[in-house]
């Protein structure tokens, strides 16, 4: 089974694609005093607040390299719920206002134990009471490369001990906007459709003692129309793969850099475009260097100030062998029937999302060329069926409804 990780270094607020912020946590002590261990809930700059809720209690431990690099601390948070109870009501909260600001955006760096939840809910008030889970597809995720699953709208980790970089972007939220009662929290998340907390790492088990670090939390402004990736796509064609997108809102765009990758979590940059800033616009690319395996693409939107976003991240279909069948397609049922070549020994059948996130997985018996999967109350949407042995493998996509 593939890992998908999620590594992402924070070097400065720009990077970070909050062109305009106005608080900011960064934890570390003030005036600095050469100790990771100590540290302050003190705002950088601007103002706002930090609670602990849910039983969590906190202390002080090295932070992700952003800032401050003689005295660089996080917010280091344990104490979580036990096995099963009190689903998303435990973590951290931050309160500010945000009068006179529009656009916002909320970005931070986070650090999982090994035995810390994998699962993190981020949400948001605007009345102060009322918590609110953003639609992770449509806040726009950019900057947050992967350990985003935007079917359940929750950030993951699937590895302890690395920091990660998280955003979102309720610039479509206006009730966020001019709000003196602004509030957010992220707290952790059984994992969807059980009642069980899972562990950051595949190797590792749920335990309370697990630690969530947080640093150089930051919140900031957009005061122009973001731009607006539409119909971004990966076509097959003859060999190649062309990609289509189109955009509105295109302002001071500086150009579009093409990213793949064959994993979901290393890309490399393919090319760059050169972005036309007209209000709308239509871009094509063809990528020659294709294989049989399935690929992944995203764009990365560089502005003219040098902050950037990302697009959603799309892949292809690899060619596949037409004995490899799925009906029916699409299903409103809990069963599928797959056809298939004669399964080797050790051959496994898996159920991934459309972002690539494994669901389930079996072993298929040894000769077998037909066989009934049990979808286990999948969830509506696109997703792949993976069948694997150890010389071959192969992918067809289905829908359920």
């Amino acid at each position: 089974m593939k890992k998908y990780i999620t590594i992402f270094i924070i070097l400065n607020i720009t990077q970070m694609g909050i062109a305009q912020p106005f608080v900011r946590w960064d934890f570390n002590s003030n005036p600095a005093d050469g100790s990771t261990s100590t540290g302050t809930t003190n705002t950088v700059f601007g103002t706002g607040g930090i609670a602990l809720i849910g039983g969590t209690t906190n202390t002080y431990a090295a932070g992700n390299g952003g800032t401050a690099t003689n005295d660089n601390s996080a917010f280091n948070t344990t104490a979580y719920p036990t096995q099963g109870t009190a689903n998303e009501t435990a973590g951290v909260e931050f309160s500010l206002s945000t009068l006179g600001k529009t656009g916002i955006v909320v970005g931070w760096s986070q650090r999982h134990s090994n035995t810390s939840c994998k699962f993190i809910r981020f949400q948001y008030t605007t009345n102060g009471t009322t918590w609110i889970t953003p639609d992770l597809t449509t806040t726009n995720t950019a900057g947050s490369e992967n350990g985003v699953d935007v079917t359940n709208d929750l950030f993951f980790a699937t590895v302890g001990d690395q920091w990660s970089f998280r955003q979102v972007d309720l610039t479509s939220i206006t009730a966020a906007n001019n709000n003196s009662n602004f509030k957010f929290r992220m707290v952790t998340s059984f994992e969807p459709s059980t009642s069980n907390y899972t562990a950051s790492t595949s190797t590792s088990s749920y335990a309370t003692t697990g630690t969530l670090r947080l640093d150089d939390v930051t919140i900031g402004e957009n005061s122009t129309l973001p731009t607006k990736i539409k119909g971004f796509s990966a076509l097959n064609l003859q060999g190649n793969v062309q990609l289509n997108w189109l955009t509105n809102n295109e302002i001071n765009v500086k150009q579009f850099e093409i990213e793949k990758s064959w994993e979901n979590n290393q890309f490399l940059k393919l090319a760059t475009l050169e972005a036309k800033n007209n209000s709308q616009n239509s871009y094509t690319f063809i990528d020659r260097l294709v294989t049989n395996e399935t690929i992944f693409y995203r764009l990365k939107i560089v502005e003219r100030d040098g902050s950037f976003k990302y697009s959603s991240v799309i892949r292809t279909e690899e060619k596949r062998n037409s004995k490899l069948n799925v009906y029916p397609n699409p299903t409103n049922t809990n069963t599928i029937t797959i056809t298939h070549s004669p399964a080797l020994k050790n051959t496994r059948v898996s159920i991934l999302s459309n972002d690539g996130k494994l669901l389930q997985s079996y072993k298929l018996a040894e000769g077998s060329v037909s066989n009934n999967i049990l979808l286990n109350n999948l969830v509506a949407g696109k997703c792949y069926l993976r069948i694997e042995s150890e010389n071959s493998k192969q992918e067809i996509g289905f829908i359920k409804l």
